[in-house]
């Protein structure tokens, strides 16, 4: 038996969060949020490489010593797809942020973050399969708990 842990479904996701205490709710909100602006710091720089502004990835990137080099077309069509595939990531986050929001409200409690400008009807959508036995390329990443 594999040790694997699979992504949890969204629909998954929204039922477990009943389970799981006001504290912890607050964590996985503060690591989404966390994911969150750290893909979206990923996007910009790789926006910054993709349209060969040097200057500006360099400046973007506090963690490098200055030395990114023009990319390659072949560089600029994997940041394409690198970006495409952290946006999908992004609103599946932000859609888990949205729903252990509603939880909350619903538990009456005060520090809701308020997050309602997402649609909410976005989590009513039909779940695509996150597993891993079929590469599916378009599927958003997922949070495990």
């Amino acid at each position: 038996m594999s040790d694997i842990q699979r992504p949890i479904e969204m629909n998954d996701f929204v039922a477990a969060i009943k389970d799981i205490g006001d504290d912890q709710l607050y964590q996985v909100m503060k690591r989404l949020t966390n994911s969150i602006r750290k893909l979206g710091q990923s996007n910009l720089l790789m926006t910054d490489l993709m349209n060969r502004d040097i200057e500006k990835a360099n400046q973007d990137d506090n963690d490098t010593d200055g030395s990114y080099e023009i990319p390659t077309d072949d560089d600029a069509k994997l940041y394409r797809e690198s970006i495409q595939g952290n946006e999908r990531v992004i609103d599946n986050q932000q859609l888990r942020i949205v729903a252990i929001d509603l939880e909350l409200e619903r538990r009456g409690s005060k520090n809701v973050r308020g997050i309602k400008n997402l649609a909410v009807k976005q989590l009513e959508k039909p779940s695509i399969s996150t597993d891993n036995d079929v590469v599916d390329i378009t599927a958003p990443n997922s949070v495990i708990l």
